[in-house]
């Protein structure tokens, strides 16, 4: 035997064959070089070939919609892959390519097939062999396609939520406020927003450090929430500023949850030992309120109804909850 066909009796799909019929194997490979850095197929190509890594290391990586590459799997010598897409006909799912100079043991379609049906007892033990890889990576293809969905999963959650408090952040609160506006004129209904900033908050910031002021902000997302139903979109603008999308409730009803709202944050205290002594300091918060179609029609007016609003109450001694064209007012 010579040397491929002593490498080819380490070859997995190989293992049932007798000494006689790898000598018959050997006649449909063929050697390919690559130098590092090569690229052995693409994402997309046709599955023509299987390949055998006799030296070397090969690499596979898959290309994600948003134009990321993940890699998949590496492949040392003895190790084969391209079979799936070979026998399915199907394109290539990875782009694999040389990680350092290697040396491949080939077969194309056409002889691969012309094996099978040349030498049948050959071809069935190869295909056995190969449906028993093809299990094994369709069970690591089911864990790797699980761990890529929790990855988007996890990957679409961070672009719509605020890292330090977990609520949603400023460009959700947007699109829902836009989402909100289009439902509404098709169904002629109306919806309430609100929008508040955490009182001296730059203050205490300052006084007690950025430690102290991420835990008021976190106990104010934990207030708010608290006070919520599952369908409000509750948003940290950014900083200190936080808006609330009520997409069912009237300016009426968002009222009183901005009420019940600033009474638990009433009863909040963060302590700080950064002074000689623990201080309690306690939170509170301006709010501004504004309802689509009453104080406007599109976002932006919206918006700066209820900011307007928000703006009136911390100019108005602060701790109050204001409502655009003055429809409430009360400490």
């Amino acid at each position: 035997m010579n040397g491929k066909t002593e490498f080819l009796d380490k070859i997995t799909i190989l293992k049932e064959c007798t000494p006689e019929e790898k000598k018959k194997v050997n006649r449909f490979f063929t050697s390919q070089v690559f130098k590092k850095g090569d690229t052995v197929f693409k994402q997309g190509d046709k599955g023509r070939f299987l390949y055998i890594v006799k030296k070397g290391l090969v690499g596979s990586v898959s290309r994600l919609n948003d134009g990321r590459e993940l890699d998949v799997a590496r492949y040392s010598p003895g190790m084969f892959f391209g079979e799936m897409a070979l026998t399915e006909g199907q394109p290539r799912t990875m782009t694999c390519s040389a990680l350092s100079d290697i040396e491949l043991l080939v077969i194309n379609f056409i002889d691969f097939y012309r094996l099978i049906w040349s030498y049948p007892q050959i071809g069935v033990k190869i295909l056995k062999a190969m449906t028993r890889h093809m299990i094994i990576s369709l069970r690591d293809a089911d864990k790797f396609l699980t761990t890529m969905a929790m990855w988007g999963e996890k990957a679409r959650f961070r672009a719509i939520t605020d890292e330090l408090t977990g609520l949603y952040n400023k460009r959700f609160f947007e699109e829902s406020l836009e989402r909100a506006i289009v439902k509404s004129k098709q169904e002629k209904g109306t919806f309430s927003i609100i929008m508040f900033d955490v009182d001296n908050f730059h203050s205490i910031n300052e006084k007690y450090g950025v430690q102290v002021g991420d835990a008021i902000l976190k106990n104010v997302a934990s207030c708010i929430k608290s006070v919520c139903n599952e369908k409000t979109v509750i948003s940290r603008l950014g900083g200190d500023e936080f808006a609330v999308l009520f997409p069912d409730l009237s300016v009426t009803e968002s009222f009183q949850v901005a009420k019940n709202f600033k009474e638990t944050l009433a009863r909040r205290r963060i302590r700080s030992g950064l002074t000689r002594r623990i201080v309690a300091i306690p939170i509170t918060a301006s709010i501004g309120i504004a309802e689509y179609p009453d104080h406007g029609d599109t976002a932006f007016v919206l918006k700066e109804a209820a900011d307007k609003a928000l703006y009136v109450s911390k100019n108005t001694g602060k701790n109050k909850i204001m409502c655009a064209r003055n429809k409430y007012s009360k400490k």
